[in-house]
């Protein structure tokens, strides 16, 4: 996703307005996760890695406990 693209500027525009965001990382990061999940249409972070500018291939997370999840 381009910082200059149609949806990234009209999210801007729509999530920037009415509150003060502390950092302006915050925002931008925010604009790029929901633009990857309109165009996615699902959450996956792993299938929203081409919408996201960042080097990785897969999204990875760790459990605080290292625990397997029980079902």
């Amino acid at each position: 996703m381009k910082k200059n693209s149609c949806l990234y500027n009209a999210l801007n525009i729509w999530l920037g307005q009415g509150c003060i965001w502390v950092h302006q990382g915050h925002l931008t990061t925010c604009l790029w996760m929901v633009s990857a999940l309109v165009h996615t249409a699902e959450v996956n972070l792993t299938r929203w890695l081409p919408y996201l500018p960042c080097r990785g291939y897969y999204a990875q997370s760790k459990h605080a406990t290292g625990a397997p999840l029980v079902k």
